[in-house]
This record gives structure tokens, C-alpha cells and sequence, in this order.
């Protein structure tokens, strides 16, 4: 009865330092790793996110200016006083050439500024949609 007590102390005290050098040696490294890896995806995913958000203004803004240059173009051309009815003077480059035209011309009216008020609020709402963080 003695030699089966020490053999289950024995085996007991086997188990509890198998037990702890477990949880010591390899779960605790794995659940440590696996938490640096969750948090190094979450990071790369808010990373793209940014990214996302970035592209995404680019291309609202572009729209927006886009958007205001094709007006500008529309009410340019259909107007005879300029250069004489040249519709060269109304095909400038980015939207703004076309602004600093407009305010260096007599075309400077109420559909103009509608134009330019349409389109600071066109990327007024581009920021808003996609803000930078």
C-alpha cells in the first residue's frame, strides 16, 4: 500500500509539472503570439482602410472639379463675347485655370458663382464622406 501511494504522489506531481510546464512553455506563448498577430492584421486593415479612404477623396475631388470645369465649359461656350466667340479661351486645364478666369473676366455672374459654390460644397461632402484620419 505504501509503494502504490508514493507511485501515485509520484505520478500526481508528474502531471501537475506537466500541467504547469504546459501552460508555461506553450499556451501561454501561443495565446501571446496569436493576440501580436490579430494586432498586426488590425493595423494592416486600418492601414487599408486609409488607404481606401484616400483613393476614394482623390477621385470624389477629381469628380468635383471635374464636374464644375464641364459647367464652366457649357456656359463658356455658349457665350458669343468670349474671345469673339473663340471656344478656345473656354477649354483651359484644371478647374483652377478655370477659376482664376473667371474671376479675371467680366463672366464673373450669378451662374459662375453658382458654379463655384456647387463645387466647394461638392468637396465639402467628399471630406465628409471620406474623411482623413
Amino acid at each position: 500500500m505504501d509503494k502504490f501511494f508514493k507511485i501515485f504522489i509520484s505520478i500526481s506531481i508528474l502531471l501537475i509539472g506537466g500541467s504547469i510546464f504546459y501552460y508555461f512553455v506553450i499556451f501561454i506563448p501561443q495565446k501571446e503570439q496569436a493576440r501580436i498577430e490579430l494586432e498586426r492584421i488590425k493595423v494592416e486593415l486600418e492601414q487599408r482602410e486609409k488607404e481606401r479612404n484616400k483613393a476614394n477623396l482623390d477621385i470624389c475631388l477629381t469628380a468635383a472639379e471635374a464636374s464644375a470645369k464641364n459647367s464652366f465649359v457649357v456656359i463658356c461656350k455658349s457665350d458669343k463675347r468670349v474671345s469673339g466667340g473663340d471656344n478656345k479661351v473656354c477649354e483651359m486645364g484644371t478647374a483652377k485655370d478655370v477659376i482664376e478666369f473667371m474671376n479675371a473676366s467680366y463672366l464673373r455672374e450669378t451662374l459662375f458663382k453658382g458654379i463655384l459654390e456647387k463645387l466647394e460644397k461638392d468637396k465639402a461632402e467628399c471630406f465628409k464622406r471620406y474623411p482623413q484620419k
